[in-house]
């Protein structure tokens, strides 16, 4: 092997369950984040700072919802009632269609 060289093991099926399964759980963390800032529980930088790490964490699955919901984010500090009720839909959505067919990518 040579330096600086890095090799990716595949895996397979199963890496993509585990991924699939992780994914599910950051979105929950979203939606459990948005419902604390909604009951007063958390403040608004709060759910920004929490939504931006938890986003990150999610693997480019389903690129077309990735990109709603960054533009949804972007308005979160002008209009965060719009925005959090639009990010809610989105991550609603989402779950119900990874839990729907977990099979389903993008």
């Amino acid at each position: 092997m040579g330096q600086g060289v890095v090799f990716r093991r595949d895996f397979g099926p199963m890496t993509n369950r585990f991924e699939r399964a992780r994914d599910l759980r950051q979105l929950r963390f979203m939606l459990s984040a948005i419902r604390a800032y909604e009951t007063g529980a958390s403040p608004l930088p709060r759910l920004a700072e929490d939504l931006d790490e938890l986003f990150l964490m999610l693997s480019d699955d389903n690129q077309k919802w990735r990109n709603q919901f960054l533009d949804t984010r972007k308005s979160l500090e002008k209009n965060s009632q719009k925005t959090v009720r639009r990010m809610t839909q989105l991550l609603e959505a989402e779950i119900k269609r990874r839990e729907r067919d977990p099979q389903q990518h993008g």
